[in-house]
């Protein structure tokens, strides 16, 4: 795993980036006529998921 903050900051970008997509496509999914709610549902635990490591990053960072 990320062992120094350089590393640390570049994961959590990603993260960050990876969070906005799904929120783009939980958007987009629910202007939909019938949305799926599945879809949407996983969507959603992977951003608390990816929420909550970069919190634990964040503990983790140095300074």
């Amino acid at each position: 795993m990320a062992s120094n903050n350089k590393q640390i900051r570049k994961r959590i970008a990603g993260l960050a980036d990876q969070i906005l997509i799904h929120q783009t496509k939980i958007k987009q999914e629910m202007r939909k006529a019938i949305p799926d709610a599945k879809l949407v549902a996983k969507w959603k635990k992977e951003i608390r998921a990816w929420q909550q490591e970069v919190a634990r990053l964040k503990k983790r960072m140095k300074g």
